[in-house]
């Protein structure tokens, strides 16, 4: 039987799983947000209007906090198989 390749999220630690878990609401949030002021002025937008602001804000927090957490010296990602 073949067994699974182990997820990326598998070797994140405790604060690059809450990291991650933030930048993932942070993205909700800010995709309701838009969602939102796109509905209730009446216009038409593209999707992607809507979706590139959190995306881009998500990956800009998440990479920056996590090399802001590196320099801080807390570990966010660890290389070794724990299981």
């Amino acid at each position: 039987m073949k067994e699974e390749p182990p997820m990326f999220t598998d070797k994140l630690t405790l604060a690059g799983r809450l990291l991650l878990v933030f930048c993932v609401l942070l993205f909700a949030a800010g995709f309701y947000m838009g969602f939102s002021i796109a509905a209730n002025s009446g216009d038409s937008f593209p999707l992607f209007v809507i979706f590139a602001p959190p995306i881009i804000l998500s990956v800009f927090i998440f990479f920056g906090g996590a090399w802001l957490l590196e320099r801080c010296g807390i570990q966010i990602y660890n290389p070794k198989n724990s299981s």
